[in-house]
This record gives C-alpha cells, sequence and structure tokens, in this order.
C-alpha cells in the first residue's frame, strides 16, 4: 500500500516547502520556484546526471511519478529530448498543469492499473513502449510487494529489446525527517529489489 499518497496539497506541503523572502510558502505546484527557470536549481543538475548514462535526443522517455509541474520532462524538453512524457498519478499534481510551458505534457494514470494506463499512453504519446523508463522518487512512498508490482509495470512499457538497465530509479536514502513515513533502504538494499534495473542516489547521482 501507499505510505504517503502525494494526493492533495497538504501532502506536498509536508515535505516540500520553501518560504520565499515575503514569507509566503509554497509547495510543488504553486509555481516554478522547482522549475529550470532558476540555472541553480537542482532540477538542471537531476537532468544532465540522467542524460549522462546516453539518452539520445531521439529516445521515446517516460518519467514516472514526475509531480506537479513535471519539471525534471521540462528540464529534458530543453535538453532537446522532446520525445519525453511525465506521469503522476495524483489529483493536485494533475491540477496544477497551468504552470508548465507549451509541449510539456502531464499524463493522469496510475502505471500499475495495465489497459487503462496503456490506453492513457497511446492518447498521450502515440505509443506504450519506450526507450527509457525513469521512476523520481517513487519506490519510498510504498511498501515491497507494491514497489515489485510497480518494477514489473515498468518493463512491460520497454521497447523491443531495450536493456534492462535503461530503466533507472532515482531513490533517497536515509535519515529521512519523519523515520518510519517512508521506506528506508540503503542504495545495496534499493538494488536488490531489482539488480537488473539502474539505481541512483537522489543526492549526487551516485550509482547503486
Amino acid at each position: 500500500m501507499a505510505r504517503v499518497t502525494w494526493a492533495t496539497r497538504d501532502d506536498w506541503l509536508r515535505f516540500y516547502a520553501i518560504t520565499k523572502p515575503d514569507g509566503t510558502v509554497v509547495t510543488f505546484g504553486d509555481d516554478r520556484s522547482w522549475s529550470i527557470d532558476n540555472p541553480e536549481n537542482e532540477i538542471n543538475v537531476r537532468a544532465n546526471a540522467l542524460i549522462s548514462l546516453g539518452i539520445p535526443t531521439s529516445d521515446r522517455i517516460i518519467i514516472l511519478g514526475c509531480g506537479p509541474g513535471s519539471f525534471l520532462a521540462e528540464a529534458f524538453h530543453a535538453r532537446g529530448r522532446t520525445n519525453c512524457w511525465g506521469v503522476d498519478n495524483s489529483a493536485w499534481a494533475n491540477s496544477r498543469g497551468s504552470i508548465m510551458p507549451d509541449g510539456t505534457l502531464l499524463i493522469n494514470a496510475d502505471f500499475t492499473s495495465g489497459q487503462s494506463f496503456n490506453q492513457a499512453l497511446r492518447n498521450a504519446t502515440g505509443g506504450t513502449n519506450f526507450r527509457w523508463i525513469i521512476t523520481e522518487s517513487v519506490w519510498e512512498s510504498y511498501d515491497d510487494p507494491d514497489i515489485t508490482v510497480g518494477l514489473n509495470a515498468c518493463e512491460g512499457l520497454r521497447a523491443a529489446q531495450v536493456p534492462l538497465s535503461n530503466i533507472i530509479h532515482l531513490v533517497f536514502t536515509p535519515p529521512f525527517n519523519l523515520p518510519g513515513v517512508f521506506n528506508e533502504k540503503t542504495m545495496a538494499q534499493w538494488k536488490a529489489m531489482r539488480p537488473t534495473h539502474t539505481w541512483l542516489n537522489g543526492e549526487g547521482y551516485q550509482p547503486a
């Protein structure tokens, strides 16, 4: 089961918040504080780290758990990877499309839902298979049995003859601010969940 659903603004505000100079508190989806507008933002480092793994400009890329704004997909577009789409099964995430520039698509679908998800992919991207499947800090919010289901779903999104190593998971490791809320694993433990996939630490982007 999901440990954190990320369904509402309050869910996001609990873990992601910025207090602006005027005292206003914002979270993902409120504005573009986490976007590529600021060249110092981590999203730019993240996109560069992923592209450095060998992602060509023409390849189809899906980002699962992209969050409100789909800023990583936007960063990929800005780097010439325009066949890139973001997916998030969150009511809050999918209510915030207005903060995105034209050309970056956010798909509202649960990627473990089978045919309904495949149809959403066809409608949005013209197909159901990709050369790169990226999960952006998804698994920390789920228990192990559901992670296994999700990892299998990721494998089903691969285009023909795409290696399993093209499935990339960005994950964070303890300590977390709220012990017990998230699924806490070392990088070695994350890698053990599916050794054939690529696992990157969300801080520093070192592979497991």
